[in-house]
């Protein structure tokens, strides 16, 4: 059994935490009915912000506090009183990055008519990241469409110089955005996404051997997937040359 994240769990009063549900502080409680505000019974503590939040959707949705809280229900008999709430104090997490997936977590349920937004590739990182710590699928299924849009809509990125003497910033931008897809190669083989992981070898495939300064970054990659990047490169360069 994987290791649980670095997390301390006390009981403390719903009052606090039931107020602060109602002051409409947060996207992810928004639209939901006072009934629901007012059953709040866990606050996540992140970077010392308190989120309020429902045992009964984070089970739902993650293991891993179903896990952590079912085990402080089972030992203080939790399941007893509605006046006490636990409090879970996050280690190393990022507040922005626990709120966006909170956001996920309660539009999957259902109960969030709002409609988050991914909107850079730092944000899906930090959010599969915290998806395969939590075992949140949600969040590695949204994290891997954003991408799989990204690559497809940069797919061609690299070709944009092809032919051009460009200057030290367009090759620098190269590099950069050759690095940022290798990066997405290697968490996305090791969380298992395989649409992004796809693109990913697919783009190395087509537009990576036009800039050798970035070919260090390949060393990053797996043995598999370099393998099936080789397995395809020399076909596609032959027919794209």
């Amino acid at each position: 059994m994987p290791e649980l994240p670095e997390c301390t769990v006390s009981v403390q009063s719903t009052l606090d935490l039931v107020q602060l549900a109602n002051t409409s502080k947060f996207k992810y409680l928004d639209h939901l009915p006072k009934q629901l505000l007012n059953n709040v019974d866990v606050a996540l503590v992140v970077e010392s912000l308190v989120l309020p939040a429902h045992s009964v959707i984070l089970m739902a949705a993650s293991t891993v506090f179903s896990e952590i809280l079912a085990a402080q229900m089972t030992d203080s008999g939790f399941n007893k009183p509605r006046s006490s709430a636990l409090e879970v104090i996050m280690v190393g997490e990022n507040r922005d990055c626990v709120q966006t997936a909170l956001e996920y977590i309660y539009k999957r349920c259902s109960l969030s008519k709002g409609s988050p937004q991914i909107s850079t590739t730092a944000e899906a990182k930090h959010l599969v990241k915290f998806g395969r710590k939590y075992n949140v699928q949600v969040l590695l299924d949204e994290s891997d469409t954003f991408m799989c849009q990204w690559l497809r809509s940069n797919f061609e990125i690299l070709e944009c110089f092809k032919g051009s003497k460009g200057s030290a910033v367009a090759n620098a931008s190269a590099v950069e955005r050759a690095a940022i897809v290798v990066e997405w190669a290697v968490i996305a083989e090791d969380k298992s996404l395989f649409c992004s992981l796809a693109y990913c070898e697919s783009w190395i495939v087509r537009n990576f051997i036009r800039f050798p300064g970035a070919h260090n970054e390949l060393c990053r990659l797996s043995k598999e997937s370099m393998l099936r990047i080789m397995k395809d490169l020399p076909g596609l360069c032959c027919h794209n040359c």
